[in-house]
């Protein structure tokens, strides 16, 4: 890669560096400098922003590079180098991923579903409509969360265990909240039993949701297991309890 900087190719350097191997090789060579030790940050930099022009492997260069920015501690730059390859690579989840991450973390959840909503504009994929079922869940859109868990049911594939369980989150966060009211109510308000009531019900609707997520992604428990084991409790169910805590492993 570097070579063709040297003196005795100043006048190919314009058709060297036009060759579609330079981007392909300065990808290897930021990738080297991601797994030498310790690792070179300003090479893989370097060469991440020639590589990133490879229209197949470019990705790997702008992921090193962004990963180089964030060990730096260069915020705004792993920001800009995320966002060129959301921009240059959207079917790469790490970029798209990693932006949404950084949105949810600042709060900033109006702009996250704005760029989610740019890149389904290019092509819908379960990947995407699950990131924006994330973000309208946490903005308490649990319609809107719904009704994209839907879309991404129908389309069948992947992210379908998400979508099921993200149906159940959507009964079963509200019922959190309300939890939450309880807990500053006394046990005569008469709102207290009318939100116990609320409660049950959001738990039943949430449960068979939760239980199909289970049986698509059995190993994945992150996505259903403590709700579910939550729901069986509430709503008195004794044989599935003991059933799932002993899964859980409680």
């Amino acid at each position: 890669v570097d070579v063709v900087e040297s003196p005795m190719f100043e006048a190919k350097v314009v058709e060297l560096k036009a060759d579609t191997l330079y981007p392909l090789y300065a990808t290897y060579a930021a990738m080297s400098a991601s797994l030498s030790e310790p690792k070179n940050l300003d090479a893989i930099i370097k060469y991440g922003a020639i590589g990133k022009a490879d229209k197949k492997e470019g990705w790997k260069g702008l992921l090193y590079m962004s990963e180089a920015y964030k060990e730096k501690g260069d915020t705004i730059k792993w920001l800009d180098t995320v966002k060129e390859g959301v921009s240059l690579f959207p079917e790469i989840q790490q970029f798209i991923g990693g932006l949404m991450d950084y949105y949810l973390s600042k709060g900033m959840i109006e702009e996250a579903l704005a760029e989610i909503d740019k890149q389904l504009a290019v092509g819908k994929t379960p990947f995407l409509l699950h990131v924006k079922s994330v973000l309208l869940n946490e903005k308490r859109d649990y319609e809107g969360a719904m009704a994209v868990a839907d879309e991404i049911i129908a389309m069948g594939g992947e992210f379908q265990a998400e979508a099921y369980a993200m149906k159940g989150n959507c009964y079963y966060n509200p019922a959190q909240l309300l939890l939450l009211e309880n807990n500053e109510l006394s046990l005569e308000d008469p709102k207290y039993n009318a939100n116990l009531a609320k409660i049950k019900d959001a738990y039943a609707k949430a449960m068979p949701f939760y239980e199909q997520a289970q049986k698509l992604a059995p190993q994945n428990t992150a996505l259903w297991g403590n709700p579910l084991l939550r729901i069986y409790y509430d709503l008195n169910k004794a044989t599935e309890y003991d059933i799932l805590s002993k899964e859980l492993g409680y």
